[in-house]
């Protein structure tokens, strides 16, 4: 074997495989430019970020400062809410909407509520007091 063919025999690669576009593998997001793909935050903080990942934070241990700072509060959906503004009711003009209104400016009277049915514009409407 002379030289020339030894370098055939082990020179790597495939000479005459075709070289695909990163578009064309599959692989990833399909953008002509790499700076075009999106990146997405993750929800939480790494692992590796956190305290006691090394050998000598093991060893020391967290305060109990650093334990509560770390602890994410328990929502319960079942407690009421006590400082929930009041929601006003059913708005109706002075002239409940039957004929011409030549008041200038926006009067309604709240006759309550009728269910849970108020449109978008009366459940924005909260009472708020003086």
């Amino acid at each position: 074997m002379t030289g020339k063919e030894s370098d055939d025999l082990y020179a790597g690669g495939y000479g005459g495989a075709e070289q695909f576009d990163p578009s064309d593998t599959l692989t990833g997001d399909n953008t002509e430019d790499p700076l075009d793909a999106g990146y997405t935050v993750p929800d939480r903080e790494p692992k590796a970020t956190r305290y006691g990942t090394t050998a000598r934070e093991q060893e020391a241990g967290e305060s109990l400062d650093q334990r509560l700072a770390e602890e994410e509060p328990d929502i319960d959906d079942d407690v009421a809410f006590t400082d929930v503004e009041e929601r006003a009711g059913r708005l109706v003009a002075p002239d409940e909407g039957s004929g011409f209104d030549d008041e200038t400016d926006a009067i309604a009277t709240d006759v309550g509520r009728a269910g849970y049915a108020s449109s978008a514009e009366e459940a924005a409407i909260h009472i708020i007091n003086d």
